[in-house]
């Protein structure tokens, strides 16, 4: 009886362990995320940008372990093309509106410094998936604090990406 308690003890300070370390993980790269997201709008990097967006390889990983997408609902590769051609026209868009909302506040982007990302505490799984909705990039500019909410940021197997929209608050 001592012994499966023991036993028992072990797995269980095991099992914390592992939470911790995938914790830190992820809290490692949620903030190069955001560290990139900066460095690609500090030197108007749109290519940058897209690097931290769903790829054509990220969006079929993706697929296959999001659980929001039931079988019949998957896209053909036809189809799946011509939606990752539209979403990297949206984000090159997205990208543009950043920058020109940026400079209608009168920042400039080169010397912005990032602070950090918040509301990463939040993180759900969804199928496979690691999933944070409403992620905020924090950054100043001239002792003023800005965010950049993103609608959403998943884990995928390279790390860290962007699924939607980046928005300046």
């Amino acid at each position: 009886m001592k012994n499966l308690k023991v036993f028992t003890f072990i797995v269980y300070i095991s099992i914390i362990s592992l939470q911790v370390s995938f914790a830190q993980q992820a809290e490692s790269g949620i903030q190069e995320l955001g560290q990139e997201l900066i460095t690609a709008l500090q030197s108007n990097d749109v290519d940058g940008y897209l690097k931290v967006h769903l790829t054509p390889t990220d969006l079929e990983e993706f697929n296959k372990k999001s659980a929001s997408i039931s079988q019949k609902s998957k896209q053909s590769q036809n189809d799946a093309e011509q939606a990752l051609e539209s979403m990297e026209e949206s984000s090159k868009a997205n990208f543009e509106e950043v920058i020109q909302k940026g400079i209608t506040d009168q920042i400039n982007w080169k010397e912005v410094n990032y602070t950090g990302m918040g509301n990463i505490a939040e993180m759900q799984k969804e199928g496979e998936l690691y999933i944070i909705h409403n992620p905020v990039v924090r950054f100043t500019y001239k002792e003023k604090e800005y965010k950049l909410r993103i609608d959403k940021i998943t884990k995928l197997d390279r790390g860290w990406v962007v699924v939607d929209n980046v928005n300046l608050e």
